[in-house]
Order: structure tokens, then sequence, then C-alpha cells
């Protein structure tokens, strides 16, 4: 099934799981045998037709989603792989909105208006330092006093 998933023959998801192995395992990746395996399969009967596994099967390897997405990961260079990747990585960033309250705006570096603060952001500090090296008496420990007013302040 993960296979099918992100379109590539079962041979690359084994010759994957050779060479990542205790990789996937530490993320969740499971070969079911004997009492784990008929647990799994009764509690698969259950859940409806959406795990197709032979009766005779003897060896059963499981993903779970961390497994699955470790997987995802692995497979770099597939699409399939790509766009679930993309899609974790906008639920984070989207999760990370909601906790913070919106305060994260310019976290992803893909958003278009990225650029522009950061440059924006660059010429602020720049126009900061040179008013304190301008018209502030010299003093070693300035930039860091005033640095330190402002976010007390803010």
């Amino acid at each position: 099934m993960t296979a099918n998933f992100f379109e590539v023959d079962i041979r690359t998801i084994s010759r994957y799981l050779e060479q990542n192995g205790e990789e996937l395992s530490t993320n969740g990746y499971q070969v079911l045998r004997g009492k784990k395996l008929k647990a799994f399969l009764e509690s698969a009967k259950d859940c409806g037709k959406d795990i197709c596994v032979p009766t005779k099967t003897t060896v059963l390897g499981v993903f779970d989603f961390r497994a699955f997405l470790n997987m995802a990961m692995l497979l770099s260079e597939r699409d399939k792989a790509r766009a679930l990747r993309q899609l974790m990585l906008d639920i984070v960033i989207d999760l990370i909105n909601r906790k913070t309250g919106g305060g994260t705006k310019y976290i992803n570096q893909r958003d278009k208006d990225f650029v522009f603060s950061s440059l924006q952001e660059d010429n602020y500090r720049r126009q900061f330092t040179d008013v304190l090296k301008n018209y502030v008496e010299d003093n070693r420990y300035k930039y860091a006093h005033f640095t330190d007013m402002i976010y007390k302040h803010i």
C-alpha cells in the first residue's frame, strides 16, 4: 500500500527498508508475526475493506503515521512524497500560527512577502544604528543599551 501511495515499485520500498531499517523502526515501522499479526488482522477486519491482506500472510510490515512520513522524506524525488512533505509543513506552520495568535507570518520563507519584509527589517536596524552612531555620545555599550530599552518598551 505504501508503494502504491508513493507510486513506486515494491522493490524500492524494500530497498529503503533495508538501507534505513533502524531509522524507520525507531519511527514506528514494525514487522508483525504470530500473535501480533493475528491481532492486527482481527482489528483490520473490523475496520472495513481499507486493508487487504491475503489470508495466508505470515509476516506483514506496517508503517505508522510517523514512519510513513519518514518514508516520504526518504523518497525525496517522488512527486507524491514532495506533496505530502509540503502539506505537513503547511499544517505545522498553520498550527504555529494558531498557537501564537498569528505571529509567525514570515516563518515560511516561501511566503510572497518574506523577502520584502526581511529587507525592510534590515533597513530599520541600519537606520537605528546610524542614528546611535551620529547622535548619541560615544559609549561602547550604547547599541546594547538602546536595543534593550526598545525591547523592554515593546
